[in-house]
């Protein structure tokens, strides 16, 4: 039956944090993106929105991924709700304020994972938390700077957002979480129809919103969508912690930005000690 609920044999944990790895890649490149599009940040969301509508609608056209169930809309909520507070965050705040505590979401994953989806939260995992919540920080140590506090908390929201978000996905794995991103993108439509109306489309904002939304917010989206069901919320939320990392590396190699001292020692730490956790795993279960 082509109506049958969307539910495919899921990805063993290898391929699946391999594919979060390329969903943080995928997402690491928004800052160019968004740099080099001659829009409004809130035009590129709605552009994005739309065209990731009609790609998901498109690809997943006869399969019955739409429940419209509480956790679906939950789950679409938290995607809008991430997205939303992190624009308005970053507008209000310094843009390394805003990242910063846009990944402070494993903190929130930590605490909220035992609650809410009874996965165990070792103490290793705390320290992998603690330890690139640091490295993050130490990333963008000459960049934050104090007095937007009303920004620093719509930014902190948007981790809480994020936190949730990932943690409603993780809790439709034996359906299907693209349902859940497809109504976030039909609610982020919406709220940014004015904006779509009167953006002027040029070949630049044209090319970029293409890019915005059948790469970064599309390929993405489909690949975090099959991934989180085979691996942890907390597992997922960390990995992903690289995207930040690796947004100054684009930029580097398109723009010839140099990153600094702080930030090469800061991602150090937050790769190193991924790469150690997934490796204290692997140990583990091998005994």
């Amino acid at each position: 039956m082509q109506n049958q609920l969307a539910v495919k044999k899921n990805w063993n944990p290898g391929t699946a944090k391999l594919a979060v790895v390329l969903t943080a890649l995928l997402w690491s490149t928004g800052g160019l993106a968004i740099k080099a599009t001659n829009c409004s940040g809130t035009a590129l969301t709605a552009i994005r929105c739309l065209i990731c509508l009609i790609l998901f609608l498109w690809i997943y056209r006869g399969k019955k991924v739409l429940t419209y169930s509480k956790l679906q809309w939950a789950g679409a909520w938290s995607y809008f709700l991430m997205a939303y507070t992190f624009t308005i965050g970053t507008k209000l705040t310094t843009a390394a304020n805003a990242v910063l505590l846009h990944y402070t979401a494993p903190i929130f994953v930590a605490l909220l994972s035992g609650w809410m989806l009874k996965e165990k939260v070792t103490k290793a995992d705390w320290v992998t938390v603690i330890v690139v919540t640091g490295g993050i920080a130490i990333f963008f140590m000459e960049q934050t700077s104090s007095g937007q506090l009303f920004g620093d908390i719509i930014a902190l929201a948007s981790g809480l957002f994020y936190a949730l978000f990932v943690i409603y996905t993780r809790k439709q794995k034996d359906t299907s979480p693209i349902g859940s991103i497809i109504l976030g993108n039909a609610i982020g439509l919406v709220f940014g129809l004015p904006a779509l109306i009167e953006t002027h489309y040029s070949l630049n904002v044209i090319i970029g919103g293409l890019y915005f939304g059948l790469i970064y917010g599309g390929l993405a989206f489909i690949l975090y969508a099959k991934a989180i069901t085979s691996v942890s919320a907390l597992t997922a939320i960390l990995i992903t912690t690289i995207e930040p990392i690796f947004n100054p590396v684009w930029v580097f190699l398109a723009l010839g930005e140099r990153p600094s001292l702080h930030a090469l020692i800061g991602g150090s730490i937050v790769i190193g000690s991924l790469l150690l956790r997934n490796y204290y795993r692997q140990r583990r279960k091998s005994f």
